[in-house]
């Protein structure tokens, strides 16, 4: 058997299940962009993470998948400690990053509170609720959202950088989120310029 068809038997699991995410988070027009095989290059004309001077590290347990629509980077998030078929308890992983201030930190926020099925927040309210977590690319703003109605969660971080602003997100199960709490906070914060890690191999 072929590398290829090994390489997409394995992942097989993980298409189902993006494929489930999208009745959750994802507009079906997207899972013709998401569900491929993980390891092929992107076809799409979509910036990557390196390509905007970013990068990251995913902890080991997540799987990459391809770039949706205003992505450049996508992890497929397995639940904690249940069976790996389970696919109802899979999150998304993503990382955005758009130009300015990208409509600010408030609207963002209350889209996400939208997703979820939530009353917007005020500005002072989310100014309260922000997390403020350290990192080398600056001092992010860290949201965690759910719903217990649904059992649905997400946790959004928010970077202002120069002439651009930067989304670290995870959404899905509220308790595959609360498994995964401190996976994503260190993924976090290995997202990072570019410069700044070869400037640290140099030395």
């Amino acid at each position: 058997m072929g590398q290829s068809v090994r390489t997409v038997l394995s992942i097989s699991g993980l298409f189902v299940g993006a494929f489930l995410l999208s009745f959750v988070f994802i507009k079906p027009a997207d899972m013709s962009v998401l569900v491929h095989e993980i390891s092929s290059p992107s076809s799409h004309a979509l910036k990557t993470l390196d390509q905007f001077g970013f990068t990251d590290q995913k902890p080991q347990a997540w799987h990459g998948a391809a770039l949706l629509p205003m992505q450049q980077a996508n992890y497929i998030v397995p639940a904690a400690g249940v069976a790996a078929d389970n696919l109802f308890l899979y999150a998304q992983a993503s990382i955005t990053i758009l130009a300015g201030d990208a409509g600010g930190i408030s609207a963002n926020v209350n889209r996400w509170y939208r997703q979820l099925g939530r009353e917007e927040q005020s500005e002072e309210t989310l100014k309260k609720q922000a997390l403020p977590v350290k990192s080398d690319a600056g001092e992010w703003q860290l949201f965690k959202l759910s719903d217990p109605k649904v059992e649905k969660a997400i946790y959004g971080a928010i970077l202002k950088a120069p002439e651009k602003t930067i989304f670290v997100k995870i959404q899905g199960p509220a308790q595959t989120l609360s498994d995964n709490s401190e996976a994503y906070i260190s993924w976090l914060l290995t997202v990072k310029p570019l410069i700044s890690v070869e400037g640290r191999e140099g030395e």
